[in-house]
């Protein structure tokens, strides 16, 4: 606990604190002032606790320093310790709260006496101050938990509203204005390839406090939702009276600004979406329709998005010239074809003629170009669309810039597959190739196909066109060869020989090796033994 004692007689000063045992009393620091300049230079370096002050002063008065310290908060017990008993010093003493006025000189144990109640006075406030400071620096938190509630519509009716805003003992009246403003971003596994998480988080929490504490707006409180398909940051505004009837003019500039800053900062796209201003209550309503607008929206990117603005319903879906795009594919023309597709989702993005289920038709009927074009040069199309993720096709439906990448990217593997294709030498050449390194495994014909990306049939008449023979009859013979081998040039157990080769099953080893041998393996290698010792 700290003290200060202040008065401009150095020998009253150090009387004082050779008079007291301050530690028996509970006093663990002494500070002293014989000037008030000094006494608000130590005040404004040290948290004190009580002060003992003379009133009459050469400078100032310490009347004056009391009133110019709870102007500051100081909640400080306050002793007066004077020579003079005048009334009007009397009365400003209790205006300003002080404990005690005590006239010069004072007897020892009269002090002592009056500083112990002074200590227990000092406790009470410093155990006050304490729950004050906890309870205000958890301000922040309540504010979170509450907006939290109210925008996951966990609670949604007026007076449950009300019922949770009293309990937090949040500083909210009902003719306050508040918005909401969804930040999404549409590359955020772009971004984590960039920087780590907790970085992405810093800087996008800095950005959007920094960008959205403008003159009109207050920001309440910054929340993260995280979920299957999106990655939005939730920002509460509170907008002053003077800026409700503008509020479009300056989110939209602001917003364009932060949009450029995301853009240079961390080389993303965002969109941003406002809300109506309205009361606290009215929140978690304003908050299902804004989410609803941002799940049928598709035009958001790099773009700042209004609730009031927006109309919900149905968008015709203007279907483009597939059978071109399909031509396109097939020619392998795709600077062309990216163009053309680049131009139709331009198109609808400029006239604003799309939204998320007309964008989904677009998706599905696009899947079945692809699909056919592949269809018609005897491509595995399961192979193709085993390697899209689920979670590929959700975002590209976020919006026509996702959309527009999402095209490019099956596109560029679509014409990966047709010049594989075209290759037919190289085909062949790939399979035995594999053949000659993986033949201890289980190798079928559908597993050699999707190595090469082909239906199994087609596979099988290009391998028999250049080599003559089946591929189940070349892989055979190859297994049977590297069989003989070891025959001849280990002392390996027949059983480990057919393992060796790919066959589990020695039985059917066995007959193979006859049928194409006409020797049994044990008679194979008799024969081929005595062979070489004569």
């Amino acid at each position: 606990m700290n003290i200060l004692i202040m008065d401009d007689d150095e020998y009253t000063v150090e009387t004082i604190k050779t008079m007291v045992n301050w530690e028996k009393i509970g006093i663990d620091n002494i500070f002293s002032a014989t000037t008030v300049f000094s006494a608000k230079q130590i005040f404004e370096a040290a948290q004190l606790d009580i002060m003992l002050c003379d009133i009459e002063m050469h400078e100032e008065n310490g009347l004056n320093f009391v009133e110019w310290a709870r102007e500051r908060g100081s909640m400080a017990t306050v002793i007066f310790l004077t020579s003079y008993a005048e009334f009007s010093y009397v009365q400003k003493a209790l205006q300003l709260q002080s404990r005690e006025y005590v006239l010069k000189p004072i007897e020892y144990q009269v002090l002592n006496d009056i500083l112990e109640k002074a200590v227990e006075q000092a406790k009470k406030y410093i155990r006050e101050r304490g729950k004050k400071e906890k309870w205000e620096q958890s301000m922040k938190f309540r504010k979170e938990g509450f907006w939290k509630r109210l925008i996951w519509k966990e609670v949604t009716e007026r007076e449950e509203v009300e019922t949770e805003r009293q309990f937090l003992e949040l500083p909210y009246q009902a003719e306050d204005y508040f918005l909401l403003f969804v930040i999404e971003i549409y590359d955020f596994c772009t971004i984590l390839e960039k920087v780590e998480r907790a970085m992405y988080d810093f800087i996008i929490q800095n950005i959007t406090e920094e960008m959205l504490a403008t003159e009109g707006f207050h920001t309440e409180t910054v929340l993260r939702m995280d979920s299957e398909d999106a990655v939005r940051w939730n920002v509460i505004l509170k907008v002053e009276r003077q800026a409700v009837g503008h509020y479009k003019e300056s989110l939209l500039h602001i917003g364009k600004n932060y949009i450029r800053q995301i853009r240079q900062k961390l080389d993303s796209i965002i969109g941003c979406y406002a809300g109506i201003p309205v009361c606290y209550t009215e929140i978690p309503g304003q908050a299902g329709r804004l989410f609803d607008m941002m799940q049928e929206d598709v035009l958001g990117a790099n773009q700042v998005r209004f609730l009031e603005n927006y109309s919900f319903g149905m968008v015709p879906y203007e279907r483009p010239e597939f059978a071109d795009w399909e031509e396109l594919l097939l020619e392998k023309d795709e600077k062309q074809l990216q163009g053309q597709i680049g131009g139709y989702l331009l198109k609808l993005e400029k006239e604003g003629k799309a939204n998320v289920e007309s964008l989904g038709q677009f998706q599905t009927d696009f899947n079945y170009m692809i699909m056919f074009a592949l269809k018609q040069r005897n491509i595995a199309t399961s192979l193709f669309w085993d390697n899209i993720r689920t979670e590929e096709k959700k975002e590209a439906l976020k919006s026509i810039h996702n959309m527009q990448q999402y095209a490019g990217k099956l596109c560029g593997r679509a014409l990966d597959y047709l010049n594989q294709i075209d290759k037919e030498k190289t085909i062949v050449y790939t399979v035995k190739k594999y053949i000659s390194k993986h033949y201890a495994e289980e190798l079928t014909r559908d597993s050699l196909a999707q190595l090469v990306y082909l239906n199994p049939d087609y596979l099988s008449r290009i391998f028999r066109m250049e080599t003559g023979d089946s591929l189940s009859n070349y892989l055979i013979r190859f297994r049977i060869g590297r069989a003989q081998e070891l025959l001849i040039n280990t002392d390996l157990p027949i059983h480990q020989v057919a393992s060796a080769v790919g066959y589990t099953n020695f039985s059917y080893f066995a007959k193979i090796f006859r049928k194409y041998v006409q020797y049994n393996p044990n008679e194979y290698r008799k024969k081929m033994t005595n062979n070489t010792n004569h």
